[in-house]
């Protein structure tokens, strides 16, 4: 079950089929969607009432990052996942190079929008306590484009 906050997110989502019907957060991100074709549904995983064990994997696109009530979302994720699922999180990492060394000016940082930030050992201390066994973690740093300076 792939669910997402970002329209970059919806590009992927057509470019890869997808099976299954995704749910975003954000009515808007169901209209870009729906007019490229896509079956979306707009809602929280706490009110989508799936049955327990349903789901093998379950990805997430720059969507904990937003969640006003983290704490119902991950205990519910852990109600609707198989014994043994996988679930992925694509969020922004405060541990990157990029946020290290951009401080307060790192793109990431948007008050209004972000309502947590997380790295990958506060990120494994979630899903630990809502009974998830992280995995090895892979971190992808961003590259930062070199300046040029042509004389």
């Amino acid at each position: 079950m792939p669910s997402g906050e970002s329209v970059g997110w919806l590009g992927w989502l057509r470019l890869e089929s997808v099976p299954g019907v995704p749910m975003v957060l954000a009515q808007w991100a169901v209209r870009v969607g729906r007019k490229q074709g896509l079956a979306l549904r707009a809602g929280t995983l706490e009110r989508a009432f799936y049955p327990a064990g349903r789901f093998n994997v379950v990805t997430m696109w720059d969507l904990v990052e937003h969640l006003r009530n983290l704490e119902p979302f991950m205990k519910e994720l852990h109600r609707i996942t198989a014994p043994n699922a996988v679930v992925v999180a694509h969020t922004p990492n405060t541990a990157s190079l990029e946020a290290r060394l951009r401080g307060p000016h790192w793109r990431k940082i948007n008050t209004s929008e972000h309502l947590h930030y997380f790295n990958p050992r506060n990120l494994g201390r979630l899903l630990e306590r809502h009974g998830f066994r992280p995995l090895p973690l892979t971190v992808a740093e961003r590259r930062l484009s070199p300046l040029v300076i042509d004389t």
